[in-house]
């Protein structure tokens, strides 16, 4: 299905659970839209699809009330990332998404120029990460958003920032792409990483942990480990 379709679900889901009567309306963040900017259409061919788990806060729940378009939501993720360009954030989840910016550039770059951001759970919650309840509303749709990212986007290098969050949608993403092969084994090491080698359509792809309150050790090695093993 064509991802722009998707998105549009996207805002109509959002209404849907906010009348939902096991969920909490106020709880709920504006939904969050992938999009590629200018330069990561540039760099199409040594992009890194950096996926977290959701966003933070309201995802800017006013200016969704007032436009509530796919459009102004792919506006809205593009002035978030100049923002984060222009140290607005020092998180260790965007430091952890510039080291692999710069390894894909080949170079430190000031800009996020082959990152593309996406979450698993495109509609978060106020505060902290949606719950399983919050999750299930979402799951069939974030699991085609995901693969149709995967597919339109074409990145050279897959990590998701999330551990075994949403592990089920995760699961029926990856199936999604290998129902007509063999499905390679994933490989974890000590250091709460796990990654698995290009196969088919799929690029290699690493999953870790969130990085907040990590070790420089742990990072360092998480790093390497995908450099290494993605061959790049």
């Amino acid at each position: 299905m064509d991802l722009t379709k998707l998105q549009h679900q996207w805002i109509e889901l959002y209404y849907k659970m906010s009348r939902a009567p096991d969920l909490v309306a106020e709880k709920l963040a504006a939904p969050f839209l992938s999009t590629l900017t200018e330069e990561n259409k540039q760099n199409h061919s040594r992009n890194v699809l950096y996926i977290g788990k959701a966003t933070a806060k309201d995802w800017y729940k006013p200016n969704f009330e007032a436009e509530p378009t796919v459009q102004a939501r792919h506006q809205k993720t593009c002035e978030f990332l100049q923002w984060i360009e222009g140290g607005g954030s020092t998180s260790a989840f965007w430091r952890l998404g510039k080291r692999f910016n710069d390894l894909m550039a080949q170079k430190q770059t000031a800009s996020l120029s082959n990152l593309i951001w996406t979450n698993i759970a495109k509609i978060g919650v106020d505060r902290g990460n949606p719950s399983r309840t919050y999750l299930r509303h979402q799951q069939e749709l974030a699991i085609l958003t995901l693969i149709e990212e995967i597919k339109g986007y074409k990145p050279k290098l897959i990590v998701f920032v999330s551990s075994d969050y949403a592990k089920d949608i995760v699961r029926e993403v990856f199936q999604s792409f290998d129902a007509d092969q063999d499905d390679p084994s994933w490989i974890k090491n000590d250091e709460h990483i796990w990654w698995r080698p290009a196969l088919g359509q799929l690029p290699f792809v690493a999953c870790v942990g969130h990085p907040q309150r990590k070790t420089c050790q742990t990072l360092d090695t998480w790093f390497s480990t995908i450099r290494t093993e993605a061959g790049l």
